[in-house]
């Protein structure tokens, strides 16, 4: 996972009467920060979103958009945002990590498979690459099988990719941001 950014904001000002005005100053500056801060997170989590969904090679599996869905900014702290709870995906969207890296999907409990049905829950065909899987928490029954899968998952890299978003768009945002201030006032 990407390591924690700091960054340090210098405030220069001639005009300062006081205290009283370098104290409000101040405060305006961190709440635009914050402000700023939070926009940046969820434009990061949609960016995230958008490029687990671009990359998906079976979008009609389901649950349709189930780790999309648990993708959620978390506040950690005074202007300190993370996107994405590993608590929470790890029990929603346990293959977040595997979608991510590559590899097999977590297997069931009792390592017989993942239990759920390809397409109109007849058995899978031999070779039918492709296929949407329907996962199910459901009990075993007709039409409903496990899966144990043979063949690796590549991944998709989307915490990498939206990393490297982020770094790229990082300046562009704050330039925006900051300039749209100073013509504020």
């Amino acid at each position: 996972m990407a390591k924690r950014q700091t960054f340090t904001v210098t405030v220069k000002r001639t005009s300062i009467k006081g205290p009283e005005d370098l104290m409000l100053e101040m405060i305006t500056a961190s709440q635009h920060i914050s402000e700023g801060l939070n926009d940046m997170a969820h434009l990061v989590r949609d960016k995230m979103r958008q490029t687990i969904n671009s990359n998906k090679r079976r979008p009609d599996s389901s649950p349709k958009g189930w780790l999309e869905k648990h993708i959620e900014v978390n506040t950690l702290g005074l202007m300190s945002y993370g996107i994405g709870n590993k608590t929470i995906l790890n029990v929603s969207a346990p293959y977040w990590r595997v979608l991510n890296d590559g590899g097999y999907i977590p297997l069931s409990t009792t390592e017989k498979g993942v239990l759920g049905f390809f397409g109109d829950g007849a058995p899978p065909k031999k070779g039918g690459d492709g296929q949407a899987w329907t996962y199910t928490t459901g009990g075993y029954g007709p039409g409903i099988y496990y899966m144990k899968p043979s063949k690796a998952i590549k991944g998709i890299r989307y915490i990498e990719k939206t990393q490297h978003w982020l770094a790229f768009n990082w300046k562009l945002f704050w330039d925006n941001r900051l300039n749209r201030l100073k013509w504020a006032k």
